[in-house]
């Protein structure tokens, strides 16, 4: 038995479940979900006025003819939103957020599809590796029969370089075997975040599967209307049609409303309110918000 068989057959066979369990916890799902956990631990720190407060100091020199003396102002002000920006950026966090959701639901369907797929193709390639073994045991043994039949002279010379002939395809298809054996089973533990280095191996029993009814098939097409990655479409649309409505209100009409306080530079003290508002007159965010239209289309 070659090495390689030897560590093919040492390893624990992995059932057609215990693929599907361990793929929910593959790196791909994990790294998906720890995003989507970042992510919701920074968008609750996340504000919603949009800007922050401004202070400034002016100091300088205040001199006439009666005299001269040291001026200070100080201003402090705060924008404030009143088109509707502090909800449209609330509906875009709550929507980015539904959508990674969905986006975790893809990367686990699509990981579950994949090792799936790499256990079937390790259970036939163990398959073929049994039949081909097999082959190869019953080529050697008839090739001695035909080796010592050809020695007393019952068969000919073309007879046993045949049956040599035989025996060595029987044992490269035997080693072709265990290679495709070997690659599958490296690409099913790559798959399920497991040590790539050494093969996995499946036990010899397919899944038990029912053959689906009709109204289940139909149930089923009725339900590809929530499939993952219809979803995932369906979410990162509304997304970008959040965005879209974030960045127009952005450039919606702000309210700074602030207090300006100072001394004079000949020691009068002075308080006032300020008062600004940014009109909407030339600029709607259009530049920033056409890509997100397009891409929510």
């Amino acid at each position: 038995m070659s090495t390689m068989l030897a560590v093919l057959l040492a390893a624990a066979p992995v059932s057609f479940d215990e693929a599907m369990s361990l793929a929910q916890q593959a790196p791909r799902v994990d790294a998906a979900r720890t995003a989507v956990t970042q992510r919701a631990t920074l968008e609750r720190q996340v504000g919603t006025l949009g800007a922050n407060p401004s202070v400034g100091v002016q100091p300088g020199v205040r001199a006439n003819k009666t005299g001269a003396g040291v001026e200070v102002l100080a201003s402090v002000s705060q924008p404030f939103n009143v088109s509707g920006f502090g909800e449209a950026r609330r509906e875009a966090l709550l929507r980015e957020r539904q959508h990674d959701e969905n986006d975790v639901r893809v990367e686990t369907h699509a990981v579950r599809l994949a090792v799936a797929s790499a256990w079937l193709e390790v259970w036939t390639a163990q398959g073929v590796l049994r039949e081909a073994r097999l082959e190869r045991e019953v080529a050697t043994e008839l090739g001695k029969r035909i080796e010592r039949a050809a020695e007393k002279g019952a068969l000919t010379r073309a007879d046993s370089a045949a049956m040599r002939a035989w025996v060595a395809e029987a044992h490269l298809a035997e080693l072709s075997a265990e290679g495709e054996v070997f690659e599958r089973g490296v690409s099913l533990n790559r798959g399920l975040g497991r040590d790539a280095s050494q093969p996995a191996a499946v036990v010899e029993g397919l899944p038990e599967l029912a053959r689906p009814s009709e109204p289940f098939l139909a149930q089923s097409l009725e339900a590809a209307e929530r499939a993952p990655k219809v979803e995932r479409a369906r979410s990162l649309a509304q997304a970008e049609t959040a965005r879209a409505r974030e960045v127009i209100a952005s450039k919606g009409t702000w309210l700074q409303l602030g207090a300006l306080g100072g001394r004079e530079g000949l020691g009068d003290v002075i308080g006032l309110a300020t008062l600004s508002v940014t009109l909407p007159t030339f600029e709607h965010g259009e530049r920033e918000a056409a890509p997100l239209v397009a891409a929510a289309a």
